[in-house]
């Protein structure tokens, strides 16, 4: 993945000379974490440079080689003479198939899990950023230097991709390179040890020796550092490193449900929420975790603090999923009032009118004097007489809602609908029905 340039020939310094170090001929070709999403930003600038190369050869085969040697020493990056847009076009030009090839193939297997992370638009001005800064450490340290190198045209694009493996390596700590030619795969933190090791040693040792090694230079080492640290650097400042651990914790979590150990896997989720106190994914797994574990309280405690969330968001259905799940792990669990009679609420919106009458007769059971009882007495005679088909059931709690609560907001609403059930119960009415006010009127 290298970019340099070789001794300018004969051509009036316009001839490249950009080879691919010897490191880099061991290829990867697969990461275990490909890309979720179709990269598209990826896969047009793998597309790009490959139609500029072709376009090049074609117009060399059909003109010769003289418009391709001018474009060259037009568009290549030439310490000594920095042009504005040859900042960028650079990274465009590649010396050989071979060059252009290996180059791409590192974009496609770290570039696609990159964008994936950061989105096509954080992406493309990574790639842009990378291509300029590192362009520029190139041609600086050229100029710095001194000697032939101020002459030596720059191509290629392996600065930027340096920097996608800098962002990889921290964002996919936990990642392994399949490599070819190697049986084993590579730790991402460790090709990344690797690489920039290998490229310091090579650029302390051209900064120690003669200009001649300057003149027998074709791998641009300085452009390869700066963009494995500019990658870094914006992995660290975008708490990308946080995000992998966030991700790797879930993954975690999901093998020991896998494995039947749902108690470590609440404690991930639990590790998960620490890091990530918003998630409601995580919130919604770590009540399902500890409903698998069969630990009732813990599950209620979770569903406490997940069905709020879920409501807020507008996520009602899943709300009354949630709950419906933990009344089938722990029948006649009640959670806390306001969340009981969020659920409830759910529940009716969801068409789960009968559970959503249960959760509010288990509210009024299991907290009486709660402020909530109050909304959820009125909910429940509503709810049997609008959703359930139950007018004298309802008359019996809208008659308890206007008995225990005269002055209630409410109260007005209440005896309306109260006198509509009766006048619908009224005919089936018995001598066995419960009196105004008994401990069963609900």
């Amino acid at each position: 993945m290298g970019s340099g340039g070789g001794q300018p020939g004969p051509e009036a310094q316009a001839s490249i000379h950009a080879q691919i170090p010897a490191a880099a001929m061991l290829l990867p070709y697969a990461s275990d974490r490909p890309p979720r999403n179709p990269p598209l930003a990826v896969v047009s600038l793998v597309l790009l440079h490959f139609a500029l190369f072709g376009l090049v050869a074609l117009v060399a085969t059909l003109q010769g080689p003289e418009w391709p040697v001018l474009w060259y020493a037009s568009l290549s990056l030439v310490p000594a003479m920095l042009r504005p847009w040859s900042l960028v076009t650079y990274s465009l030009l590649h010396e050989d198939v071979l060059h252009l090839s290996v180059n791409m193939l590192f974009l496609w297997v770290f570039g696609g899990s990159v964008e994936d992370a950061l989105g096509w638009r954080r992406f493309l001005r990574l790639y842009a950023a990378a291509v300029v800064l590192t362009g520029l450490l190139q041609a600086g340290m050229a100029l710095a230097l001194g000697g032939p190198a101020r002459l030596i045209p720059i191509v290629g694009a392996s600065g930027a991709v340096s920097a996608l493996v800098g962002v990889f390596a921290v964002r996919f700590y936990r990642s392994r390179i399949r490599f070819i030619g190697l049986p084993v795969r590579v730790p991402a933190l460790a090709l990344l040890a690797a690489a920039m090791a290998v490229e310091m040693c090579a650029a302390i040792w051209h900064f120690a020796s003669s200009g001649l090694a300057w003149q027998n230079q074709t791998v641009a080492h300085w452009s390869h550092i700066g963009g494995f640290a500019l990658g870094v650097l914006w992995a660290q400042a975008s708490r990308m490193m946080r995000a992998g651990r966030i991700e790797y914790l879930a993954a975690d979590a999901a093998a020991e449900l896998e494995r039947g150990s749902p108690v470590a896997a609440a404690h991930r989720w639990e590790a998960v929420l620490a890091q990530q106190p918003d998630s409601l994914e995580a919130r919604v797994a770590l009540c399902h975790a500890w409903m698998l574990a069969g630990d009732a309280e813990q599950a209620a405690r979770a569903c406490e603090m997940a069905i709020p969330g879920l409501v807020k968001g507008g996520r009602r259905g899943e709300a009354a999923r949630l709950y419906l799940d933990l009344q089938e792990s722990a029948p006649g669990t009640v959670l806390a009032p306001a969340v009981q009679l969020s659920a409830a609420a759910a529940l009716e919106e969801a068409g789960h009118c009968a559970q959503a009458a249960r959760a509010c007769q288990s509210l009024l059971k299991a907290h009486p004097r709660s402020a909530e009882a109050e909304m959820a007495l009125l909910r429940l005679g509503i709810l049997r007489l609008t959703r359930l088909g139950d007018p004298a059931g309802a008359a019996r709690a809208l008659r308890e809602f206007t008995q225990r609560h005269p002055a209630s907001d409410w109260r007005a609403y209440a005896a309306e609908q109260l006198r509509i059930a009766e006048s619908r119960s009224a005919p089936s009415r018995g001598a066995g029905d419960s009196p105004p006010g008994s401990a069963d009127a609900v």
